[in-house]
């Protein structure tokens, strides 16, 4: 993928891809021809997502998937598989957040957070490894977030598993060096997505509302750059970001 001309035929896997920044990503692959796969464990969505791709004449394929379990990844990859024989790269944009001081969040809200945003990432890396290692080509792009750089008060838990995916995939990326799989973090800002309607009711998210609001389309954007220029680390915006950075 190191052309825009080359992303036609290419197969990409998304996650969460029924709304926000993983709906958003789907319809710019699809429109440079990108063959897409969408992953959701909200099948109305997903659904919705797949009927409107289609209707433009996009290659897309819509597999139901429970980012928190093995057997749903391992579904994912083997429909995708079937499908398309081959998957060039997992777009990993799943996540959930439950804002709030600590003390005040349940331990089912503690386990989904960690489960969705960094077990899911470590499984459905797991799972799709072997299939590049086997075709000697790959990229794995997981969204994470500034709040993975910085710690987001009235976050905790969320900004605790943005730091494990960060941690996770700079070290993975070096595990992997020296082959021909690629791995990226795409690092946003606050973005304007249902899970920042639901930050917007607690005054403890401030520090999220601190700077300009991103629309998906800009990470989307970043994430269509970072598949045809492999990087490492991608901050969303990239002043900011870097500006979190020396404020570490």
């Amino acid at each position: 993928m190191k052309d825009q001309h080359s992303l036609k035929g290419k197969v990409a896997v998304v996650s969460g891809a029924a709304s926000g920044i993983g709906a958003e990503t789907a319809r710019r692959l699809a429109r440079r021809g990108v063959h897409v796969v969408l992953a959701d464990q909200n099948r109305d969505g997903l659904n919705q997502r797949c009927d409107e791709l289609a209707r433009v004449g996009a290659s897309v394929l819509a597999v139901p998937t429970d980012v928190r379990e093995r057997e749903s990844w391992v579904n994912l990859l083997s429909q995708s598989m079937e499908v398309f024989g081959h998957v060039d790269a997992l777009v990993n944009c799943a996540g959930v957040l439950y804002p709030g001081a600590l003390d005040n969040l349940t331990e089912e809200s503690l386990r989904t957070q960690v489960s969705v945003n960094l077990i899911g990432t470590l499984l459905g890396t797991q799972v799709f490894l072997p299939h590049f290692r086997q075709q000697r080509s790959g990229h794995f792009i997981h969204v994470a977030s500034l709040g993975g750089i910085v710690p987001m008060p009235g976050e905790a838990v969320y900004s605790a598993t943005k730091f494990a995916v960060r941690g996770f995939c700079l070290a993975l990326a070096l595990e992997l060096q020296g082959t021909p799989i690629k791995v990226s973090v795409v690092c946003p800002d606050s973005v304007r997505t249902p899970m920042l309607v639901r930050e917007a009711l607690h005054d403890s998210s401030s520090l999220s509302f601190s700077g300009s609001l991103l629309e998906p389309a800009d990470v989307a954007n970043a994430i269509i750059h970072t598949i045809l220029s492999p990087k490492r680390e991608v901050l969303v915006p990239s002043f900011r970001g870097w500006l979190c950075k020396l404020g570490d």
